[in-house]
């Protein structure tokens, strides 16, 4: 839409769109070397919708963009101006199997392959990627490729039982995750009580609209997350057609630890995250004898107890 209706979007949003393919290093962030249009699909939203997709057992792929006709009538020369003849396949389905499984069909999206000089090379890779005269189908094993992701792909914990180092004990941690983070989605679970409903709404409540949100729950104290409603005033307002029962004891906490937090200078900050990912709050647990520090940390020490002891 931002390349046929430019000036409309401008208008309406006051965002200038960009306006052709995403298919050059550097289109949306300078520097950046990904080429976005050849970035690969992820088949996993296809899960994830309440209906049946019609082509859920297909690979999607261009090998080809543009067109060399300028019809009047088509959008194509606005939305893909520069005609390219050859985009490789055979990568992306290789990557597409080890991801989520071999698929069953093959939908090429091309406007116009019969203008492409590689046509008999584009014709000979399909083939060659199994789709020939006389080829047959075996669906993927779900279990391999499900333990391929979690080796691959799983943020928070799991226990890799083929690991030596790992086999007889709990304590692997993925390198992107901390206990205090792998503890904030279990207690996300404990306060929807083991279920994300659907909806767009139950999901952003549970885990935040957005990364920023996102990474804010992961630091947030655990007694504020099970109990979002008592201690975010924010939530509760933005959520009021919900949150309609109100007690003596509903309170702000959550977004004055949240303040404290995000005023810490750099070098504080850092130095709380290290403390707060290791998620002991106990007195004598940790040594800290910064007053700005200690005054985040409290809000860790309130407990579920304190907290059912209180309504």
């Amino acid at each position: 839409m931002s390349s046929l209706l430019k000036d409309e979007v401008y208008a309406a949003t006051g965002i200038e769109p960009f306006v052709g393919l995403l298919n050059h290093p550097g289109d949306i962030d300078p520097g950046n070397k990904l080429i976005i249009d050849e970035l690969p699909l992820d088949y996993s939203i296809l899960e994830e919708i309440d209906y049946v997709y019609p082509a859920n057992n297909a690979y999607f792929a261009y090998m080809t963009r543009g067109c060399v006709n300028k019809c009047k009538f088509c959008a194509v020369p606005k939305l893909e101006p520069q005609y390219c003849d050859y985009i490789n396949l055979k990568n992306r389905i290789e990557f597409t199997d080890k991801r989520f499984g071999a698929r069953k069909d093959l939908l090429l999206l091309d406007n116009n392959v019969l203008a492409s000089k590689c046509y008999d090379q584009i014709i000979d890779e399909i083939k060659e990627c199994g789709f020939g005269t006389g080829a047959t189908y075996t669906p993927p094993n779900e279990y391999d490729v499900t333990i391929n992701n979690l080796k691959d792909s799983f943020p928070m914990k799991y226990h890799p039982i083929n690991d030596k180092e790992f086999f007889m004990n709990r304590d692997y941690i993925g390198k992107h995750w901390n206990r205090k983070f792998i503890r904030a989605v279990q207690a996300v679970l404990n306060s929807t009580k083991g279920k994300i409903g659907r909806g767009v709404d139950f999901f952003e409540e549970a885990f935040g609209r957005d990364i920023d949100e996102f990474m804010k729950i992961l630091w947030m104290p655990e007694t504020f997350i099970i109990y979002r409603r008592i201690y975010d005033a924010d939530l509760r307002n933005r959520l009021a057609d919900r949150y309609t029962t109100v007690t003596k004891h509903d309170c702000d906490l959550t977004n004055e630890w949240w303040e404290k937090f995000k005023a810490l200078p750099p070098d504080k900050l850092e130095k709380a995250k290290a403390i707060i990912a290791l998620n002991k709050f106990k007195d004598g647990d940790f040594v800290c004898d910064d007053k700005e520090i200690n005054d985040v940390l409290a809000y860790y020490k309130i407990t579920r107890d304190d907290t059912e002891n209180n309504q």
